[in-house]
């Protein structure tokens, strides 16, 4: 399975690399990831300080949550999969998981047909889900329905100040596709050996649930 893997708010590749390094060893070498990195420089995320340099490069994904910034973060991800693709799933943390459930709730627009290659998502710590169908006038909004219909594993620290965005967006997936691990931690990628062997078994369980061979 080719993964597409988006990084958190103030960080970049290498530390999204460094963060889930443990978690694509144990997923197996029969995968391969790829990290897009965001365009808008950012401060340095909170407490990376004590691991990355703070001189180094930041970045986000969006410079806001406007209709137009989202929806033109979304054009560009979408001229990168279709240059850089196939991808099969989708492994984002914080505004990376958020910016990957806007691309997949593209389903409803019948026009963007570029999502249709991604068929499972690795969503962990994700933000408060993007409106982009333009209902409201801006992006960061309750959102119901069950848009996804794919094999999705959402990772929800229970102390994570975003904990009830994460399940928001949760609910946004198919509830027979979908399976949520919550873990005693904050807003973070898990790094323990328990929780990325708990991880690793829960994407695999509901892949195979769904009658898809990763």
């Amino acid at each position: 399975m080719r993964f597409l893997c988006l990084h958190g708010r103030g960080t970049n590749n290498q530390v999204f690399e460094t963060q889930t390094a443990a978690l694509r060893y144990k997923l197996g070498a029969n995968h391969e990831f790829e990290f897009v990195e965001g365009s808008i420089p950012s401060p340095q995320a909170p407490g990376l300080s004590k691991f990355f340099p703070s001189q180094d490069q930041y970045y986000s994904y969006v410079a806001s949550e406007s209709i137009a910034d989202v929806s033109s973060c979304l054009d560009d991800l979408s001229e990168y999969v279709e240059s850089n693709g196939p991808f099969d799933a989708f492994m984002g943390f914080s505004e990376g998981a958020t910016i990957a459930m806007a691309f997949l709730s593209q389903y409803q627009n019948p026009s963007k047909a570029s999502a249709e290659g991604i068929k499972a998502a690795i969503f962990i710590c994700a933000g408060k889900p993007f409106n982009i169908l333009g209902k409201n006038k801006t992006t960061s909004t309750a959102m119901s329905e069950e848009i996804v219909d794919i094999p999705t594993l959402h990772v929800i620290g229970k102390r994570d100040p975003v904990y009830a965005d994460s399940l928001e967006l949760s609910r946004m997936c198919k509830k027979e596709r979908r399976e949520v691990l919550e873990f005693y931690g904050g807003h973070e990628v898990p790094m323990s050996t328990k929780l990325v062997g708990e991880i690793a078994t829960a994407f695999e369980k509901v892949v195979e649930r769904n009658h898809f061979v990763c």
